[in-house]
C-alpha cells in the first residue's frame, strides 16, 4: 500500500461502533415511549366506544319502557296493572286486549318485553341491578295498584368495565 493511500484511509470520518449503539439505544427508548402512548390512546378509545354503546342501549331501553308504561290502560277507577314487583310489571295495554310484561331476568342478565303474541323480545342484555319502584301522587314509594302515579326504574348496563347506570321516572297517563 502506498503512503498516500494509508493517510487517506486514516483521515476518513465514520461512525464508531459505540456511537452506533448509543443511537440505537436512544431510538429504542423513543420507540418504547411512542408505543406506550399509542397503547394508552387505544385503551381510551375503546373505553369511550364501550361507553357510547352503553349509552345508546340505555336510550333505547328508556324510550321503549317509557312508551310501554304510557300505554297502560286506565279504567275510571284505576290502571289495568295485574302484577307489579321490583323486577316485573304486567299490565293491559290501552287497547284493553294486549297484555304486556316488562321483566328483568337476573339469571341471564336480560331485560325482556313480553306481549301475549308475538314472542318475548329482549330489550337489552348485560343488565344488572334492575329495579322498578312505584310512587303515589305525593311521591311516596310503595304505592298500591290503585294509588300508583309514577313508575321509576333503574338499572346498570355492563357494556364496559365501569358500566352505565341510569334511573328514569315515568308518570302514568290520565291519573292526575
Amino acid at each position: 500500500m502506498r503512503k498516500g493511500e494509508a493517510n487517506r484511509i486514516r483521515n476518513q470520518s465514520g461512525v464508531t461502533l459505540i456511537e452506533l449503539i448509543i443511537v440505537l439505544i436512544i431510538f429504542s427508548i423513543l420507540a418504547a415511549g411512542i408505543a406506550s402512548y399509542l397503547s394508552q390512546s387505544m385503551r381510551a378509545f375503546m373505553a369511550a366506544k364501550d361507553g357510547l354503546a352503553g349509552l345508546g342501549i340505555s336510550q333505547y331501553v328508556d324510550q321503549r319502557i317509557a312508551m310501554e308504561i304510557r300505554e297502560i290502560n286506565f279504567e275510571g277507577s284505576g290502571y289495568s296493572i295485574t302484577d307489579f314487583t321490583t323486577d316485573t310489571l304486567t299490565f293491559q295495554n290501552t287497547d284493553d286486549v294486549t297484555t304486556v310484561q316488562i321483566k328483568y331476568d337476573s339469571a341471564s342478565s336480560r331485560l325482556l318485553l313480553d306481549y301475549a303474541s308475538p314472542a318475548v323480545q329482549t330489550l337489552a342484555n348485560n343488565i344488572t341491578d334492575f329495579v322498578f319502584t312505584y310512587y303515589d301522587k305525593e311521591g311516596i314509594a310503595g304505592a298500591t295498584v290503585s294509588t300508583v302515579v309514577f313508575i321509576e326504574y333503574s338499572y346498570t348496563i355492563a357494556e364496559s368495565a365501569t358500566g352505565f347506570s341510569t334511573t328514569s321516572r315515568v308518570m302514568l297517563r290520565d291519573k292526575i
